[in-house]
């Protein structure tokens, strides 16, 4: 008897450390809120050298613009930690889909610069738009997924800067 409900007690325990282990990107303290509403998400994660994030779910589709890079690796549960990867350069862009298939990870910075982004969530769930993209004076389509269009704006002949557009479903 002591030892089943020792038994049970454990599984009880591991469950809710399992449960509690990860959390939603935007309750990362590492992720700050910048802006929220019923179309998008801007977050602001910022990780200083040596500091590692909760695991925490990314849930929707995101597109990422690097403000400052440094040496990150990354882990999924029950996963090694992965070799620390190249900085991002300013201005970099990163789209991931996680709508409908959601993924978490831990975050760690292994380098010796301040790792920040700007990183803004399709809060659409499904039936993204598939207009094509809007022509305009001095911008370039550079990637286009489900639900984003990543353009580059040339300012002028010498700077050039990221645009990202949120693909809507139709009205």
């Amino acid at each position: 008897m002591r030892c089943s409900l020792l038994f049970c007690c454990t599984i009880v325990l591991t469950i809710a450390g399992i449960a509690m282990a990860q959390v939603p990107m935007e309750q990362e303290p590492h992720h700050h809120l910048v802006f929220e509403n019923a179309v998008l998400r801007v977050l602001e994660p910022t990780i200083k050298p040596g500091e590692t994030t909760l695991e925490h779910l990314h849930s929707h589709d995101s597109a990422s613009v690097c403000i400052s890079g440094s040496h990150m690796r990354s882990q999924r549960p029950g996963t090694n930690w992965t070799d620390p990867g190249q900085a991002c350069n300013l201005g970099d862009v990163n789209v991931t889909e996680y709508t409908g298939k959601p993924s978490s990870h831990t975050v760690q910075n292994a380098g010796t610069e301040v790792f920040r982004l700007l990183d803004v969530e399709n809060m659409t769930e499904s039936g993204w738009s598939t207009d094509l993209p809007l022509p305009a004076e001095a911008t370039v389509l550079v990637k286009e997924t489900r639900a984003f269009q990543i353009f580059e704006i040339k300012l002028d002949r010498k700077v050039s800067r990221p645009a990202i557009f949120i693909t809507n479903p139709p009205s």
